[in-house]
């Protein structure tokens, strides 16, 4: 009989109907399948009701927005514009707060007079290589200044430093390395198919995409860290042939106490 007619004429019919003695049973099971019917047409209601509601809001206020523009031309094309400025530079302050950038840095090695409270060094890794041996030995002599005491260190900085744990054996006599300062204390780095992230957000520099080192192109998509945190007083270290390097994603974050100077240029 409900078959034939729509659900709120239905629900109104079994309403009117006499009362009877019915099996226990089966009158348990109707009224238990009327009363599921009845919260899922209502939850139903309430969604659709909803969907008007916002439906008709962004119409009226697009129909108020041409009224306006259509009766005041002038105004009306200075507050598009406004809108649209509006919405670039909220995009652009969207994707600033997504992204670390570091204008300070360059990848190129400057030559620079030597002075009192500086050393030379030979450095005979190639942990460094960028396609143009900019920190070997067998170019030039790296000058190391030694008149730091572990402050003002910012990110990009090259370091001069003692390898901590156990050396690893290459061509360079000591376990004195060489390596860029990625992550600051107290930061979380994480490695993702070759793109370095800091606290979440894209290091957008040369040093924190593999990519971007030409000699490194073969291997960028073996290169994946775990999230980790720097510890205080440490610092995240990594060369930029990345292939190449022992760094701090083998032995961790090295402490400051192991930095010997910073590398100011060559020779």
């Amino acid at each position: 009989m409900g078959r034939n007619l729509n659900d709120q004429e239905y629900l109104k019919k079994l309403n009117r109907m006499p009362k009877m003695e019915i099996n226990p049973d089966i009158k348990d099971s109707h009224l238990q399948s009327i009363t599921q019917y009845e919260h899922q047409f209502q939850k139903a209601e309430k969604s659709r009701s909803r969907a008007r509601r916002w439906k008709y809001s962004v119409i009226a206020v697009g129909v108020s927005l041409l009224l306006f523009m259509f009766f005041n031309a002038d105004n009306g094309r200075s507050l598009a514009t406004d809108i649209w400025v509006g919405l670039i530079e909220t995009l652009k302050e969207k994707e600033a707060d997504q992204i670390i950038t570091d204008p300070f840095t360059a990848p190129n090695l400057e030559k620079v007079k030597f002075e009192d409270g500086m050393s030379v060094v030979d450095y005979k890794s190639d942990n460094m290589e960028q396609g143009d041996n900019p920190y070997n030995y067998m170019h030039r002599s790296l000058v190391i200044s030694q008149k730091f005491d572990g402050e003002d260190l910012r990110r990009g900085d090259v370091v001069y430093y003692v390898e901590p744990g156990d050396t690893f054996q290459d061509i360079q006599s000591d376990n004195n390395r060489i390596a860029r300062i990625i992550a600051m204390p107290g930061e979380s780095i994480e490695i993702v198919k070759g793109q370095v992230f800091i606290n979440d957000k894209k290091l957008d520099t040369f040093y924190g995409d593999g990519s971007s080192n030409i000699r490194n192109l073969d291997h960028v998509k073996e290169y994946n860290f775990a999230k980790m945190t720097v510890p205080d007083g440490h610092y995240f270290l990594m060369g930029d042939l990345w292939w190449r390097s022992v760094d701090s994603r083998t032995y961790g974050p090295v402490p400051v106490e192991n930095m010997i100077g910073l590398v100011e240029g060559y020779r």
